[in-house]
């Protein structure tokens, strides 16, 4: 059966798309509701207000359905909504990159998912969203999208019904041959004039996904490769397309194809918490805040004995019974602040697992395939041109193990929903914990474009030293102001005993303020010699490479990221120097690519004036 998608004319999504999205806030109204319906009185008022709301939610939802189309026409796609206000967009089929797909839980259920169509990106680009549309449709349309894409690229035309022309040659469209009674898996290409054509040399706008160009890709697929003990429920929830997701479309041959391995899947998981640096950082603070309310807790202990004990001349609050009264309190917090770690580590490892335990990443002729999750599903489409460089991250606890973080940074549009929230975009994650040994033979295989990237050949300068400590241990790190400030209340503490020595309350305050500041004090140089350290670690691990191709670029440290950009990305290369810099000779090299949204740029600091200046020289176009 050949999908409605494929059919001349506009098309709506699944009706699903009423119910669905109605449904968050009909539920939002709910439980906002749930405290007034206790009482009688409320509820007979609160009832049939909220049945008038979801009615009226319902039908917004219905009218907002039946003004929502698509439709493929001979030249490019277009999208028509609106109830008020109807809004039509036109993409040309040669601007269209990418078609990515995701679907939540109960959408997988229904067997419908949401459709971005990304076109050539920029910060005045917004992707084209449908959302609840057939899986089985979503399928077919990136396949035909792509073909005709590739027609025009061509130089061929297309008709309504899809059928395309190149060279004098009509390939029909499976519609064309049912419009005219014929069987589309017996259609044959023919002439202009009618003249039948050698199959064998008339495959180039047959296939929907041929590669319009490039180089060819070798290997064959390898559809086993690097399974894990969750690819086998990933498989099955696969295989279940859904109430409504209709049969499985062929998009396109496949010529190499990867996953996680078991140890990849576990390592990927247990450094999943990397992603939630915000919740973790706000857990701790709030862990750390029970130290007040213990302090507190004590200090009005401590003055109730006092008022219970003002005849005795002698009370008076022991250095043990301070040390204890200090310590208690930081070992609560630190014991709470480790075991809210503990828990926020382990549901971050399990969603990780179910995020990545389904991945799969695959080469489709000029297009990168990633698909990833068993409870929500994500289909992620990148075409070959579209990739302005990759950058190879090794964090801290990947670098002591051999692993890395592979990704591509592209061209990128935002849907309207990211615009509003103004979110970046930091490129596609290609496999998410990978030896580093394995990365070339992966670029071999997913990305041969990118394969042969140089070595390190320039290094910062020697006055990059001192400056890397300067910079990175001092006026760029909070630590060595905080170290400053909590010397100077320390000091402060000690000037101040004298004065409040006969106000023993005064006293008591002060001490423990005092042991509070010197824990801080300890952090702060801590954090000041490991600083000082990591700007050691980039010094010997940074650099440039460049040959007539590419150009990678290294910044080192505890973590460790690469950078490989084809020359022919480099929007612009630059020099810059401030005046320590021109004191020391020394240069930052810049480099920027149409990554993102707005675009990226790639530094590195401190090049000797020759080694910059010979960059430069590499890096200016040539006619």
């Amino acid at each position: 059966m050949i999908p409605e998608t494929l059919k001349p004319g506009a098309h709506r999504v699944h009706s699903s798309y009423v119910w669905l999205g109605s449904l968050p806030i009909i539920l939002s109204l709910i439980v906002a509701s749930l405290p007034g319906l206790v009482q009688v009185l409320t509820l007979v008022l609160i009832v049939p207000l909220m049945a008038l709301i979801a009615v009226l939610v319902l039908g917004l939802r219905v009218l907002g359905w039946t003004r929502l189309s698509y439709e493929l026409s001979e030249t490019e796609f277009r999208k028509s909504w609106g109830v008020v206000f109807k809004r039509k967009t036109h993409v040309p089929y040669q601007r269209i990159q990418s078609v990515n797909q995701s679907a939540r839980p109960l959408q997988r259920v229904v067997g419908v998912c949401d459709v971005r169509i990304e076109t050539a990106g920029g910060s005045s680009n917004e992707a084209i969203v449908l959302q609840c549309m057939r899986v089985s449709e979503v399928e077919a349309l990136r396949g035909e999208l792509f073909r005709r894409k590739k027609v025009l690229l061509d130089g061929g035309s297309l008709d309504a019904w899809g059928s395309a022309t190149v060279d004098g040659v009509v390939y029909p469209s499976q519609w064309a041959c049912i419009q005219y009674g014929i069987d589309p898996s017996q259609a044959r290409p023919v002439r202009v004039d009618g003249t039948p054509v050698d199959v064998a040399s008339s495959t180039r706008a047959s296939a929907p996904s041929a590669p319009s160009g490039g180089i060819s890709v070798a290997g064959s697929a390898q559809p086993g490769a690097e399974a894990n003990l969750l690819g086998g429920v990933a498989a099955a929830s696969d295989r279940f397309r859904g109430l409504d997701g209709g049969e499985a479309v062929e998009t396109g041959p496949v010529s190499y194809e990867t996953g996680l391995s078991n140890v990849e899947l576990l390592l990927a998981g247990l450094t999943g918490i990397g992603s939630s640096v915000g919740v973790v950082l706000a857990a701790l603070f709030g862990a750390l805040g029970y130290l007040p309310s213990v302090v507190n807790d004590r200090l009005r202990a401590y003055f109730e004995e006092m008022a219970g004990s003002s005849l005795d001349p002698t009370l008076s609050l022991q250095a043990g019974d301070m040390a204890s009264f200090s310590a208690n309190g930081l070992v609560g917090a630190i014991a709470i602040a480790l075991f809210v770690l503990f828990i926020l580590l382990v549901f971050s490892a399990l969603g990780s697992m179910l995020t990545y335990g389904s991945f799969r990443l695959r080469r489709r002729g000029s297009r990168i395939e990633i698909e990833s999750g068993l409870v929500s599903r994500a289909f992620h489409g990148i075409d070959v041109d579209r990739v302005q460089s990759i950058v190879i991250d090794q964090s801290f606890f990947r670098r002591l193990i051999g692993y890395c973080e592979i990704r591509v940074e592209k061209i990128d549009t935002l849907d309207p929903s990211q615009k509003q929230a103004g979110q970046a975009v930091h490129g596609t994650i290609l496999h998410p914990f990978i030896k580093l040994s394995r990365v070339p033979s992966l670029l071999e295989g997913i990305l041969p474009e990118f394969a042969s990237y140089p070595d390190l050949a320039v290094r910062p300068a020697p006055a990059a030293l001192r400056r890397g400590i300067m910079r990175i241990a001092v006026w760029r790190n909070f630590g060595a102001y905080a170290a400053i400030a909590m010397g100077v209340l320390l000091a402060v503490s000690f000037a101040l005993d004298p004065l409040v020595a006969s106000d023993q309350a005064l006293v008591v305050l002060i001490s423990i303020a005092r042991g509070i500041i010197g824990v801080l004090l300890a952090f702060c140089l801590i954090d000041v010699v490991l600083s000082i350290v990591r700007a050691v670690l980039w010094f010997k691990g940074s650099g440039i490479g460049y040959d007539r191709r590419f150009m990678t670029l290294v910044n080192g440290g505890f973590s460790r990221r690469t950078s490989v950009v084809p020359r022919q990305k480099i929007q612009f290369a630059t020099l810059s120097a401030n005046p320590f810099q021109r004191a020391s000779k020394v240069r930052c090299a810049s480099v920027r690519t149409a990554a993102g949204i707005d675009g990226k740029t790639t530094t590195l600091w401190d090049l000797s004036l020759s080694d910059a200046n010979a960059w430069l020289e590499w890096a200016r176009p040539r006619g």
